[in-house]
Parts: structure tokens; sequence; C-alpha cells
């Protein structure tokens, strides 16, 4: 099925696409002071990670989960499914 195709199928108007979503390195760097603040990284120091490719590959997201043109989302659970358990 092509990506038009796919898109004709939505249920919303608007989508984020994964190019729109900033990787996991990226968003630690760009919000180096509330780490810092928080005592998880070192006021002068650099974020650094062992693989990078990995890293890259995962991202937080704040909003509407339905609307990301993505192939997974991984969500911590309990053996009870309930949010947090992980």
């Amino acid at each position: 099925m092509s990506l038009e195709e796919k898109r004709s199928h939505y249920r919303c108007d608007y989508y984020v696409t994964l190019d729109e979503v900033q990787p996991w390195p990226d968003y630690v760097k760009d919000s180096h002071s509330f780490f810092t603040r928080k005592g998880l990284l070192q006021k002068d120091s650099e974020f650094t990670t062992d693989n990078d490719h990995i890293n890259r590959k995962v991202s937080l997201w704040f909003g509407d989960i339905t609307q990301l043109e993505i192939d997974a989302i991984v969500n911590a659970a309990n053996k009870r499914l309930l949010g947090g358990g992980g």
C-alpha cells in the first residue's frame, strides 16, 4: 500500500511524521539545564551515549499518540497491564 493510500485511511486530519519527533539524545541535549537541576547530569558535562545508533531510535512523546505516524509505541506496564508498572 502506498503512503498516500495508507494516509487516506487515517481517521485524523493531522498526523505527526517520524522526522518531526525528536530522538532521545537530542531531547537530552536540548533539556540539559533541566537534567542538571534535577541532579541527573553535571553542570558542565556533555551528554554521551554508548550506542548513538540505537538511542536515536528512542523518543519521548508528549501529546496525542493516535496522531503519530510510526510503527510501534512502547509503554511500561505491569502484569495487569496498568501503566507505570514496567
